[in-house]
């Protein structure tokens, strides 16, 4: 959910041996989440991008993040939960694809695990 955090991840996924990136992701609208969205840039694996709705009202609404994702080249699918988002990249991924849920933790919440 921050910069150092985000560039860490992203250099791991790159240096994972997967095929695709399924991301599900929202983030805290009072975070500075253009710079981590911009950092999705440098994953040098197809990406997919799943913008999930959470419980938490401090995250932004998803279309909004569609929005702004899209001026940014990264085009995703709007969800109504992360739990639905997360249903959909299941089905979608190849056994060799990994799926990252994350932006906030509020993302990770509200998994039902």
């Amino acid at each position: 959910h921050n910069e150092d955090a985000f560039q860490f991840i992203v250099a791991n996924i790159n240096d994972a041996d997967c095929s695709e990136v399924h991301w599900i992701l929202n983030f805290s609208s009072d975070k500075e989440f253009q710079k981590l969205l911009s950092l999705l840039k440098n994953c040098q694996h197809t990406s997919h991008f799943y913008w999930a709705k959470t419980a938490s009202e401090r995250c932004l609404a998803p279309t909004d993040l569609q929005n702004i994702a899209a001026e940014m080249q990264l085009h995703g699918t709007v969800f109504h939960s992360v739990g639905e988002a997360l249903a959909t990249a299941q089905v979608k991924a190849s056994p060799n694809d990994l799926i990252f849920v994350g932006g906030s933790t509020f993302v990770v919440a509200d998994l039902a695990l």
